[in-house]
């Protein structure tokens, strides 16, 4: 059963539940769950399209009142991504298959390497400096078994367990882990996030390749900015370099 106290809007059919709940924010009673069974123009990171079949997976928008400096809003993107990590871990998915690649990618380690279960797209509105609302946008491979040209990719929670799961199962699941994390953002407990992110993080403290305009280096991850920007000791030389989101491509 969902948690009562979400709003909950269903569509058979949207454009995008993140572009929904911008357009309606006045109108909506926080927090709001949306969730469609297709999406005609779903939203990935840096305008990136997310692609799903009908019916097939969890493609969704919570809507959350918050209260955090603009600086901090990286914390909100750390937060859901573990809670992302614990509903796959209660839906059979060993957490030691789960990694995060910066920032937000969700990935699970296969047979044919990692591939990415599920991708976050985070709209903050903020007045003074203050984020008061968070658009928080999730997309969760669930029952999908055939990705196309992404075969190489993505893959489901269908694929990892040989279950089908009910999208309504997850999203009580999904609700029920964030009502119960809810203070740990809503207090700014941001140690403790951070302590279980990195936990999760490719590259952490390890050795991992990734690709700079068209150099491929290798190096490790050692710190992680409140901004979501990176630092990476590199590794064949003597040097760190600091790196924001789409300055360096991951090389799986």
């Amino acid at each position: 059963m969902i948690p009562s106290h979400f709003h909950i809007l269903h569509f058979p059919e949207i454009e995008s539940t993140n572009n929904y709940a911008q357009s309606h924010l006045k109108e909506l009673s926080l927090p709001t769950f949306i969730y469609a069974d297709y999406q005609s123009k779903g939203k990935g990171q840096q305008n990136n399209v997310w692609h799903s079949e009908p019916q097939k997976n969890l493609l969704s928008t919570i809507v959350l009142p918050v209260y955090l400096p603009i600086q901090k809003q990286y914390y909100l993107s750390q937060w859901i991504s573990l809670i992302i990590i614990k509903v796959l871990v209660q839906l059979g998915i060993s957490q030691d298959l789960i990694k995060i690649k910066w920032p937000n990618d969700i990935l699970v380690k296969t047979n044919d390497g990692y591939k990415k279960i599920s991708g976050i797209l985070i709209e903050n509105n903020i007045d003074n400096q203050i984020i008061t609302t968070s658009i928080i946008g999730i997309g969760l491979n669930i029952n999908q078994t055939s990705f196309q040209q992404l075969q190489k990719t993505a893959t489901s929670v269908a694929l990892l367990t040989q279950k089908n799961f009910s999208i309504e199962s997850v999203i009580e699941l999904l609700l029920k882990s964030i009502s119960e994390y809810y203070d740990i953002i809503q207090l700014q407990k941001f140690n403790a996030i951070s302590e279980q992110y990195t936990q999760y993080l490719l590259g952490w403290q390890t050795d991992f390749l990734f690709k700079e305009q068209n150099n491929i280096l290798k190096g490790k991850i050692i710190h992680l900015f409140e901004d979501g920007r990176i630092k990476v000791k590199l590794s064949d030389e003597n040097n760190e370099k600091i790196y924001t989101n789409k300055q360096i491509q991951f090389l799986l």
